[in-house]
């Protein structure tokens, strides 16, 4: 586990943050099931899971270029364009969680009025 102690403190607590986030969706997401399960709808809180699994890639991703590319920045120069490009890919993901939580959430305050 030595690539723990490489990670910088703040980014530390920015993958906690992910997780402790990633695990509010996996509550959501039951939540939603049982009450989906009470008026007999839909399987939609399959995605605020998917959305939950977005986050953990999210965390994986960003601690990947943290770890693995920021220290090659130095000697390479190049490796910064591959670092911001990952980083950028792990916001889609976070991105790509919010829409599929909205999504799940407005589809299951409009389909309560059926």
């Amino acid at each position: 586990m030595s690539w723990i102690k490489a990670l910088p403190a703040e980014v530390i607590w920015y993958e906690a943050a992910l997780l402790v986030l990633a695990a509010a969706f996996v509550l959501y997401a039951l939540v939603l099931r049982s009450l989906l399960v009470l008026i007999g709808r839909r399987i939609l809180w399959v995605l605020p899971l998917a959305g939950s699994t977005l986050l953990v890639a999210a965390a994986v991703i960003h601690a990947f270029a943290a770890v693995e590319l920021t220290p090659l920045i130095p000697s390479d120069p190049g490796m910064y364009v591959e670092s911001m490009a990952l980083r950028t890919f792990s916001l889609l993901c976070l991105t790509a969680c919010g829409a599929l939580s909205a999504v799940a959430g407005w589809l299951y305050y409009h389909g309560m009025g059926d």
